[in-house]
């Protein structure tokens, strides 16, 4: 784990107990997740501000479409795909808590023009995101 995870919760516990707690705190990027801004507003109504990582590094230097090339519709429990197929498998699977999966059908992956571009291997894209409140974020 970083050092936001194991230090920012503690920070705030100790500016509390010093009846400190600021109403925003700016952070570095070493303290920054959607999951320690959610629970900074949640337990502490503090809005963290900092740069949030950005997608994974094997993701990003592989060319492709990355989870931000998709359109999430939250209220639809749909997603669209770059190439503009739609995908409504949306899986809240106990063992992915928190994240929602979505699985696109083989038959709009298996013949698409860019497939190489969105997934690799034989198995048609999944996706995976945060539920919306932390989605948002």
């Amino acid at each position: 784990m970083d050092a936001g995870q194991h230090g920012l919760p503690g920070i705030h516990a100790r500016l509390k107990r010093r009846r400190l707690l600021p109403a925003t705190h700016l952070v570095d990027g070493g303290y920054t997740s959607v999951a320690l801004f959610d629970t900074a507003a949640r337990t502490h109504r503090i809005r963290v501000v900092g740069p949030l990582p950005p997608s994974p590094a094997w993701r990003r230097q592989a060319p492709g479409f990355t989870r931000e090339d998709f359109t999430i519709d939250f209220d639809r429990r749909t997603i669209t795909c770059p190439k503009g197929k739609i995908s409504g498998n949306w899986l809240e699977l106990p063992a992915m808590a928190p994240y929602t999966v979505v699985r696109f059908n083989p038959a709009h992956c298996d013949p698409c023009p860019v497939r190489t571009s969105c997934t690799s291997g034989k198995a048609p894209r999944t996706v995976n995101f945060l539920p919306r409140h932390l989605h948002d974020l």
